[in-house]
C-alpha cells in the first residue's frame, strides 16, 4: 500500500489496485473476480 510504518496508516477502508488485490487472492488461495471491487479495512492502535 506504500505505508512506510504502522503509524503512516490511516484507519477506514480503502479500495485496492486490481494488483494488490490479485496478489492478495493469490495469497488466500482465493479466485479473483472482474466483477468486484477489493477494498481493505485498516484500524490500527496507538
Amino acid at each position: 500500500m506504500g505505508w512506510k510504518s504502522l503509524k503512516d496508516v490511516p484507519m477506514g477502508e480503502h479500495d485496492l489496485t486490481q494488483t494488490q488485490a490479485r496478489e492478495i487472492m493469490q495469497l488466500v488461495k482465493t479466485p479473483f473476480r472482474d466483477d468486484l471491487i477489493y477494498c481493505i479495512g485498516l484500524c490500527r492502535e496507538d
